[in-house]
């Protein structure tokens, strides 16, 4: 009998631990938009654009960045920025004006979806660098980081919380029920039957005729 409720008992465990890892998820799922300040500058010595993609973190590396000619709107060259949000695009200017872009993208997965919003730079016109050395155009020192990581995602969403809490809470149940069958054998292993009393045996001796 007891042996039928422990087995039940682990049965019972494992459904919650199912049940509570797909259901968990959609329970915590949550969206979160963030906003993205992109910079651009340009070094006309280098003849190199580059710039900062100010975000949280988790939009800031890996996003592309393309570099548009401003009197075409024509696409002329493309980087990918760090995981800190800076790029750099060596390319040689014609003298126009020009800016960078990032598309909005949209990362994670179920349960826990960001959205990396798109942003323009500032038009840079790189006429105004010729001729006066290595000088650095564009909006040097901005870049500030609009949904920064003061907003930003915790290491584990909460269905992920929710799951190991109940994978500490199945792994405490199963370690205490077979505790509780362990010490259970053990008590009738050692269980000593008391001694039957000693029958005896009378003898009736006929007398000798």
């Amino acid at each position: 009998m007891k042996r039928r409720r422990v087995a039940l008992s682990g049965a019972l465990l494992i459904v919650c631990l199912v049940l509570a890892a797909f259901v968990a998820p959609a329970a915590n799922a949550h969206v979160k938009s963030f906003n993205a300040t992109l910079t651009l500058q340009y070094k006309s010595q280098t003849q190199t654009f580059f710039g900062t993609l100010g975000t949280n973190r988790v939009c800031k590396g890996d996003r592309l960045v393309t570099l548009y000619d401003a009197d075409t709107d024509t696409p002329v060259a493309t980087t990918t920025t760090k995981d800190n949000g800076q790029y750099r695009i060596s390319f040689v200017a014609d003298g126009g004006p020009y800016y960078t872009r990032v598309e909005e993208e949209v990362r994670g997965g179920y349960g826990h979806v960001h959205t990396c919003e798109g942003d323009q730079s500032r038009t840079i016109d790189t006429s105004k660098g010729k001729g006066r050395g290595p000088g650095v155009l564009g909006n040097v020192g901005s870049g500030s980081e609009s949904g920064s990581e003061s907003d930003g995602v915790l290491p584990f969403t909460g269905s992920e919380l929710t799951l190991f809490v109940l994978i500490g809470a199945v792994a405490i149940g199963a370690g205490v029920l077979t505790l509780k069958t362990v010490k259970t054998r053990r008590g009738r292993a050692t269980t000593v039957r008391p001694a039957q009393p000693a029958h005896r045996v009378q003898v009736k001796t006929k007398g000798l005729r």
